[in-house]
């Protein structure tokens, strides 16, 4: 190689390690464009390089552009077989609700080099989102033993996305004491967070803790008045200690919310029946079912309220016809 060939070479790449840092620095202060521009430019003094592919890789993620970040970090694993890349990619594939490829490429990095990386809290999550919840927790486990073993890791083990999230599969698999455990230690890191008072009012819903289920209801509603599902189980409180009425209201403030739901029109209408007003039941009934054709309780309680129509007329009818005679 020619001593100018060479020079060549050597000043193309100290520029293409300038760009590097630039580009890092624009990604760093939110300035995407200038970012991805400086990536490029390295590209081109430096074909070789993986880095700025990975880079551009995380700007696509922040710009929500998975697709063309799933592109990037692949090009950048053509180029080098590096852990982050196939954890980067596996973050984009799950923001595409690609799960199963996004575990595939989260297996390749489970601890390396001494430092951890959340790889088996993403299996989770995946799997939490393909409805395998036991081996959804059997890996989120994994990743509390981890984080309990080295030392260096408590900050992130405090995280309480670890808890909620393990909280969420506690629940699916009907651990609900589990679930008020790991959200009282939720709780414990950020009480700012309306959903960990949501879901374990739930939790003690189930448990038929209803006081303590209210109480959770009433601090989340401090935090985020505009929860539809909140609404809606405070409803489910108060059909237990039969205040229809007060349901009613409830339900009114969810369906204004969510008007989407047909399980709240559902709840609504057999909330009026147990009031008798059927004929108003009947049209939440059929608000229920345009929105789900296949509301199949909807379609009982809602012959239900033409029975008892039919029975009240008939009273009258018969009750006036005697009264002629």
């Amino acid at each position: 190689m020619g001593e100018e060939n060479y020079s060549k070479i050597i000043n193309n790449y100290a520029y293409a390690k300038m760009l590097d840092k630039i580009a890092y620095a624009k990604y760093k202060s939110h300035q995407y464009y200038e970012a991805i521009l400086a990536c490029k430019k390295s590209n081109i003094s430096n074909p070789n390089s993986s880095y700025p592919f990975y880079l551009l890789g995380w700007i696509y993620k922040k710009q929500k552009d998975y697709s063309s970040g799933i592109s990037s970090f692949s090009k950048a694993l053509e180029i080098e077989k590096i852990d982050d890349y196939f954890f980067g990619r596996g973050i984009c594939k799950y923001e595409l609700n690609d799960f199963t490829s996004a575990i595939d490429d989260f297996k390749y990095s489970i601890f390396s080099e001494g430092e951890f990386k959340p790889n088996y809290y993403w299996i989770a999550k995946c799997k939490y989102e393909l409805n395998d919840f036991k081996n959804a927790l059997s890996e989120l486990n994994k990743a509390f033993k981890l984080c309990a073993k080295y030392d260096s890791l408590n900050k992130w083990y405090e995280k309480e996305y670890l808890f909620s999230l393990r909280a969420k599969i506690q629940y699916e698999l009907d651990n609900y004491e589990d679930v008020i455990k790991d959200l009282n230690k939720a709780i414990e890191i950020n009480s700012e967070n309306n959903n960990h008072f949501l879901l374990r009012a739930e939790a003690k819903y189930e448990l038929n803790d209803l006081k303590g289920s209210l109480d959770d209801l009433n601090k989340s509603f401090v935090l985020n008045s505009k929860n539809d599902c909140a609404w809606n189980l405070k409803a489910f409180l108060k059909m237990e200690i039969e205040d229809d009425e007060g349901a009613i209201k409830d339900l009114n403030k969810a369906i204004e919310l969510n008007p989407n739901s047909d399980w709240y029109f559902s709840t609504r209408g057999i909330c009026k029946i147990n009031q008798k007003f059927y004929q108003s039941a009947i049209d939440d009934f059929d608000k229920a079912l345009e929105i789900n054709p296949n509301n199949e309780e909807s379609k009982k309680w809602r012959n239900e309220c033409y029975l008892r129509l039919n029975q009240i007329s008939s009273y009258f009818y018969h009750y006036f016809s005697l009264k002629l005679i």
